[in-house]
């Protein structure tokens, strides 16, 4: 979640402005492009070779060379996500369950669902 912050000016009757401030929250993705999902496919690579978890990892490897053009990579990334989904939250860590979320719907955006 990210704070946006909003400045009005306003004109008092006696001529003088003032600036009032307010902060509201924005609830903006972080994934915004595939560069930013395959950052988290990278770390999640990264935390599959850490863990052990090689059946998983053998999963994102796959999915990142199923295809030639950058929409079978984000389906099938997608796809492992979907189907490891609590084990992909988990190597992830605290955002996990947000990133796994987020990669999900930015795939789906992709493909105009």
């Amino acid at each position: 979640m990210f704070l946006a912050s909003r400045t009005c000016l306003t004109m008092a009757s006696n001529g003088h402005t003032a600036t009032v401030t307010g902060v509201s929250e924005l609830n903006v993705s972080h994934i915004q492009s595939t560069d930013d999902v395959y950052q988290v496919v990278e770390r999640l690579e990264s935390a599959c070779r850490k863990n052990g978890t090689a059946e998983l990892l053998k999963q994102i490897e796959d999915a990142m060379r199923v295809g030639s053009s950058a929409l079978e990579i984000l389906g099938a990334v997608r796809q492992t996500m979907i189907v490891n989904r609590s084990e992909v939250e988990q190597l992830l860590g605290p955002s996990g369950s947000k990133e796994t979320d987020e990669v999900i719907a930015f795939v789906d955006k992709a493909f105009g669902r």
